[in-house]
């Protein structure tokens, strides 16, 4: 179940709508399955390799404590622990986020609002924590510099709730997982169960959806979550004049 954590932070309102693009299958095998998939830190980092690292004056505090090699292999190890779901906070929908995630025609958005995320996951039995992603510059900046409702205590977890500023379009929000493994093992990803009726709370369609799509995402969502309604992205809206 969502666990609340210091070292998590939830962005300032009125950012409170989560929004989280993705393609037709993984739509529809969430419905299906009611389990949100969290992609494993190995993952993340095969993306972006500053995924669960440190910014060089955090790692100068390590290495006053322990050589090169073994932070290396702590942190190799955490990505295999830890797994996240990764969500864009913003007050409507993105258009730049369409682009990156799911391309003309090509998938959907769900909505939903923080307090209701956290609350999806309450059947589950994993620990489940969220908050907004902090963007610093890992060569001048120490974790949480400028989040004074922050903490600077180094866990496992904040290495992977900061990212580069360079992804601060992003305004990525996540729930994080941490599951143990053992050494020299490693997987995908997690599935966590999850209660739709609060995790879905609207579905956008892609821009440029052809017809035929949003009459089947509609007959997909009669059958598991009748009380939602498929919508028109922004992006097709056209103007009076």
């Amino acid at each position: 179940m969502y666990k609340n954590h210091k070292a998590f932070i939830d962005p300032e309102k009125p950012y409170e709508l989560l929004w989280r693009y993705m393609d037709w299958p993984r739509f529809f095998v969430l419905l299906k399955t009611k389990r949100l998939f969290f992609s494993s830190g190995e993952v993340l980092h095969s993306y972006d390799p500053f995924e669960g690292s440190l910014p060089k004056r955090e790692l100068d505090i390590y290495l006053s404590k322990m050589p090169l090699d073994s932070v290396q292999r702590g942190q190799q190890h955490l990505r295999k622990e830890i797994s996240a779901s990764c969500w864009h906070y913003n007050d409507t929908e993105s258009i730049a986020m369409w682009k990156l995630y799911a391309p003309t025609g090509n998938g959907i958005a769900i909505q939903t609002t923080i307090p209701e995320f956290k609350r999806a996951f309450e059947r589950t039995s994993e620990d489940v924590y969220a908050g907004k992603v902090i963007y610093i510059n890992y060569d001048t900046d120490t974790f949480y510099q400028d989040e004074p409702e922050g903490y600077s205590f180094l866990n496992g977890f904040v290495a992977f709730i900061h990212k580069r500023q360079q992804f601060e379009h992003e305004r990525e929000y996540r729930a994080i997982v941490s599951k143990p493994i053992e050494a020299g093992q490693s997987r995908p990803g997690i599935e966590i169960e999850v209660d739709l009726s609060l995790l879905v709370k609207r579905v956008v369609v892609a821009p440029k959806t052809l017809s035929w799509m949003e009459q089947a995402v509609q007959s997909v969502l009669d059958e598991l979550l009748p009380n939602v309604r498929a919508e028109k992205s922004i992006d097709d809206l056209t103007p009076i004049v």
